[in-house]
């Protein structure tokens, strides 16, 4: 962890350094298409395409940044967003395959996706996610999860996918009473969850377990989306559960 946290802070200091334009150089063909992207030389065969497509990334994104403007910006968000999406791949290889190495490699792409464009909510709750996967491995990985989800959230209170995982973060923990403040405004904002089965389980058991049952069903009774199936669902397993009547 303490590796992959003093990568984060040398790629932190990389990418502010092309955003303010001190040294373009840094992302020349040398050092994005190699030093940037880690070992990629040494990747297995399947991984070849991608490391060509990396390194052609690369030289466009060396490119963008010396014209500045709007096509560097565009160019820094393409090459972090590709960094995402190829964490997303090597940590769901990882868990499939119950690869240790994969999944450290996975954590440094989504590092330094998150670097790279760090006001990108979506790229910390990615970090965060392969976090929580890393802790099967070593369960101190795990504890930076919910530091990665916070992250994603000051970026935007609003954010649906960082309020999900910290309710599933704190369930998963069985602190109830944590979880339930994101799960609540999770559905303040989206309505759509409660359509969900696996959704209006999560939220039940976990008033449940908080022993607010009652305090459930009397919430979700006085929501404007009390009248769609799944709230009423929701509200029928709370009520019998604190034996109330709505």
């Amino acid at each position: 962890m303490t590796q992959i946290k003093g990568w984060m802070a040398g790629a932190a200091a990389a990418a502010l350094a092309l955003v303010i334009g001190i040294s373009v150089a840094i992302f020349s063909f040398s050092s994005s298409g190699i030093e940037l992207y880690d070992g990629w030389e040494d990747a297995p065969a399947a991984d070849v395409r991608m490391g060509e497509q990396e390194v052609r990334l690369a030289m466009a994104l060396d490119y963008a940044l010396q014209q500045g403007g709007d096509e560097a910006r565009i160019a820094l968000e393409k090459f972090a967003n590709f960094r995402a999406s190829r964490a997303a791949l090597l940590a769901q290889a990882a868990e499939q395959e119950n690869d240790a190495r994969k999944l450290q490699a996975a954590l440094k792409y989504g590092a330094s996706a998150s670097a790279l464009q760090p006001d990108n909510p979506s790229h910390w709750v990615n970090l965060g996610r392969i976090y929580q996967m890393a802790g099967r491995f070593d369960p101190m990985e795990a504890t930076e999860a919910p530091v990665m989800f916070t992250r994603a959230l000051a970026l935007d209170e609003t954010y649906k996918p960082a309020l999900l995982a910290l309710g599933q973060w704190h369930f998963e923990k069985m602190q109830y009473d944590r979880s339930l403040p994101y799960l609540e405004r999770l559905i303040e904002q989206d309505a759509s969850y409660l359509s969900q089965n696996w959704f209006v389980s999560l939220l039940t058991n976990t008033y449940i377990l908080a022993g607010k049952a009652d305090i459930g069903a009397n919430r979700l009774a006085t929501l404007e989306t009390s009248h769609l199936p799944g709230s009423q669902k929701a509200i029928a397993i709370l009520a019998r559960e604190s034996n109330t009547k709505y």
